[in-house]
């Protein structure tokens, strides 16, 4: 599952990356033509084509205002996704970090599912008793390498007196 989340994040940032770069692109066309009907404007020998040289101007310049807006759009869009599937991979995470390592959190998912009484959640519980196991175990192998090594310290001692 973290894989697919990881990759859909990815892909998210790509097509954003993509967008950015269409956007780019077009406007740097339109800012050419702008560029090109300036030099027109100053040039033209007419009031008739002078008029109609700077509505052409006006209609590319509101079209670089349409897509600075639709831009801003797309990647406030992309980024909320992408921010919200982040939130999500941290907590998927977080739980399964504690579905590892506490034995509370793997008490309070196995009394949740004895309270909703759903036979369906029987496997979710009984892997909540195995993590639970898995982790006392752990802590009692930690116990008991703590206590070995604190009897064979003892142990030197003792026979380093004697």
């Amino acid at each position: 599952m973290d894989v697919k989340i990881q990759n859909e994040i990815a892909r998210l940032e790509n097509v954003r990356d993509a967008h950015h770069a269409s956007y780019i692109c077009d406007v740097e066309i339109l800012e050419q033509k702008i560029e090109k009907i300036e030099s027109q404007i100053n040039r033209a020998p007419s009031e008739i084509k002078h008029d109609i040289l700077v509505k052409q101007k006006k209609y590319y310049e509101n079209e670089i205002s349409l897509r600075d807006k639709s831009i801003e759009q797309i990647t406030k869009s992309i980024n909320d996704k992408i921010n919200t599937m982040k939130a999500y991979y941290n907590e998927w995470e977080k739980n399964n970090l504690l579905e590892k390592e506490s034995i509370e959190h793997n008490i309070k998912k196995i009394e949740e599912y004895i309270d909703r009484g759903n036979t369906s959640d029987i496997f979710s519980a009984l892997d909540a008793v195995k993590n639970a196991l898995v982790i006392l175990k752990k802590d009692l192998e930690r116990v008991n390498a703590g206590t070995s090594s604190c009897t064979r310290e003892q142990s030197e001692q003792t026979a380093f007196r004697a």
